[in-house]
């Protein structure tokens, strides 16, 4: 291919800031928050490729605050073994 991952939006639609990512929501979304970061400044702004959330372990941790004030988080995901608590979210 000859190009690095920034330049690889053909191939990669986007980047999980964190995998199993089950930790105390304030870690949780500092450590997230801050790999996205990272994954941001490393593309150069020169990408089309997408920064995701994990998705956590249940609902509650798929949606924290601060994931939807982060400039640097384009998708997040959500997670729920709990159908319940899934079909509150995506049938509103």
């Amino acid at each position: 291919m000859g190009k690095t991952w920034a330049w690889s939006s053909k191939y990669i639609s986007a980047f999980e800031a964190e995998n199993e990512a089950y930790k105390i929501p304030q870690t949780l979304t500092f450590r997230e928050c801050m790999i996205a970061k990272t994954i941001k400044d490393n593309l150069n702004g020169s990408s089309k490729i997408l920064v995701t959330t994990d998705g956590g372990a249940y609902l509650g941790n798929s949606v924290l605050d601060a994931y939807f004030t982060s400039d640097n988080l384009e998708v997040l995901v959500i997670n729920d073994a709990s159908w319940n608590a899934l079909k509150n979210v995506v049938f509103a």
